[in-house]
């Protein structure tokens, strides 16, 4: 066992672990997976935004670098146009000297993008991390999309609301982690619903309302089968538009779903495969929010990935990567961040269309580049050579940026929602900290004692008011987008802002660890097991000792589902 070089804690490391570290010649890791993935994500900030001028064209842009941050930085349009050189930024190679101070300055001088946009992503100025979007607002970390408001991790998806790792879907308000699911409201883990409500694990069902562990079901109502005339009644109830008889019916179905077994993971169609939240993927080892993935190990938030370790946050057609953050269309990338359609890089930051780069920033279209600097392809091979050398010996090769590259403050990143820490902890760990975050207080101008709960009494009137969120008390607005959506399907205005109701949709996900438990099965007629003997199959699951579901694995699990 390994110890992990920041938290202390024990590791493994594979013998499996160790051919793959070979075919790349690469150091074994320092570092346990969750520390690995912390750190990657303390270089990710989705949604702490600021507007701040882009310093090509000089107008105002969205950007997730604050206006104090010491970057120089350029709108997505600047960014991606013939108007600058980032080889004009180039610097000499001194392998003697700290290869990562190096790296910091280059990235202090040259020109980052505001917003990370890949691709052509049209009428998505207040969203980020866009692959192929049209029309996202406040939508984060999404490929492929069209009409996705204040979501997460949605996928090849449109007309969606509040979601979370929703892949495939449409119509959904307030899901999470979905698969092919139609004009629905409030489902977890379910695959191919549509026309249902407040339903979790359900597969291959419609018109299903409260509903748990369902198997290709139509008019269910709490698990009781209805009448298609019986259940259109009740539907009613759910379709009247009022906020607090909705309320009750959401508080009923959770104490309804607290009483369900669970299956141990959310882990479908998937082969050989470990971890939570995983559909199409084959060998793919303690891997969590996983699609279309093969050969993976240790890695979260997977599209389409193949051969990766210790990678997070995206993998589309990419082969070859490890210990890297958000890399896609690349090939044999290694210890990067950013990467678009690259291959054989190493320690690159925001390049595209690269090359044989290492230790490189901003690249696009280049070759055999060394800290920006152009070599010959025989210079190249020469120096780095030399580099990766003097960093082996230092201990540098093989590991991540360190935590004081990043250019933004712990608490404004993916790694403080999935690893939170107080301010202290972060710096000693070596992170950064913002003190003020962006938000408007107190210019609220309507209060929502003057809003009715009902939504068929509003108009778009209410687009031009300012609110106060109950929870956090930060000032947000309704957008005519967001209204036209709640209307047509008779949802209540959110009196929260986006940021609390992407919080309490994350608290309803688990986390980014596995422990091994005891499926708690004794029911009778299971093959497995004897009755009133409890099953005996142990599995890695993402549920925590401590939590007071009841746990069967997948035999049991089917055995007993509807």
């Amino acid at each position: 066992m390994n110890t992990c070089a920041q938290c202390t804690q024990f590791f493994e490391i594979t013998d499996a672990d160790r051919v793959f570290f070979a075919r790349l010649d690469v150091p074994e890791p320092m570092l346990c997976p969750p520390c690995r993935w912390q750190l990657h994500l303390a270089f990710r900030n989705e949604k702490t935004l600021y507007m701040r001028v882009c310093e090509l064209c000089k107008k105002n842009t969205l950007s997730m670098y604050a206006p104090d941050a010491s970057y120089h930085v350029y709108c997505v349009r600047c960014w991606n146009s013939d108007g600058w050189e980032a080889l004009e930024y180039g610097r000499d190679v001194r392998p003697t000297e700290p290869f990562f101070e190096h790296m910091n300055a280059l990235m202090h001088v040259v020109p980052r993008m505001a917003l990370f946009h890949v691709g052509e992503n049209e009428n998505s100025q207040y969203a980020n991390f866009l692959h192929k979007a049209f029309s996202a607002y406040l939508a984060f970390s999404s490929v492929e999309t069209e009409n996705i408001f204040y979501s997460r991790t949605v996928d090849r998806s449109r007309d969606c609301v509040d979601c979370l790792n929703c892949l495939d879907a449409e119509l959904l308000y307030e899901c999470i982690n979905c698969e092919n699911c139609y004009q629905s409201q409030y489902l977890e883990r379910c695959v191919k619903v549509r026309e249902s409500a407040l339903c979790v694990d359900c597969h291959d069902c419609a018109y299903c309302f409260g509903c748990a562990n369902l198997r290709h079901k139509q008019y269910y109502w709490f698990d009781k089968q209805l009448s298609k005339e019986e259940w259109q009644k009740k539907w009613l109830t759910w379709q009247q538009g009022d906020a607090m008889a909705r309320e009750q019916l959401i508080q009923e179905a959770r104490v309804h779903h607290s009483r369900a077994i669970k299956k141990f993971a959310s882990v479908v169609r998937c082969e050989d495969s470990t971890g939570e939240y995983l559909t199409n993927c084959k060998n793919c080892v303690n891997c969590f929010d996983g699609h279309e993935s093969e050969n993976c190990k240790d890695s979260i938030r997977l599209l389409g990935a193949k051969d990766a370790h210790s990678f997070s946050y995206g993998g589309l057609d990419s082969e070859l990567l490890y210990n890297s953050l958000a890399s896609n269309y690349s090939h044999n990338i290694r210890f990067s961040m950013y990467s678009s359609s690259n291959r054989d890089c190493e320690y690159v930051d925001n390049c595209k269309q690269c090359a044989d780069c290492f230790g490189c920033t901003g690249l696009s279209h280049k070759q055999y580049c060394i800290l920006n600097k152009q070599y010959s392809k025989e210079e190249f091979h020469r120096v780095r050579a030399e580099l990766v050398a003097a960093m082996r010996e230092r201990g540098e090769y093989g590991q991540f940026f360190p935590a004081a590259l990043s250019p933004f403050g712990y608490n404004e990143t993916l790694a403080h929602e999935y690893y939170p820490l107080t301010k202290e902890a972060a710096l000693r760990t070596g992170f950064h900290w913002k003190d003020q975050l962006p938000g408007t207080y107190g210019s609220q101008t309507k209060s929502w004692d003057d809003v009715s709960p009902n939504i068929k009494d509003t108009d778009e009137s209410i687009t031009k008011e300012v609110f106060a969120c109950t929870e956090c008390t930060k000032n947000y607005k309704i957008i005519k987008q967001e209204l036209l959506f709640y209307k047509r399907f008779s949802i209540p205005l959110p009196r929260r802002c986006f940021e609390c109701r992407l919080k309490a949709r994350m608290f309803r996900r688990n986390p980014f660890q596995l422990w091994k438990r005891q499926c708690v099965c004794v029911e009778a007629s299971h093959s497995n097991h004897a009755a009133g003997t409890q099953c005996s199959q142990i599995f890695e699951t993402a549920y925590s000792p401590d939590r007071q579901e009841k746990l069967y694995c997948e035999q049991c699990f089917h055995a007993v589902v509807i």
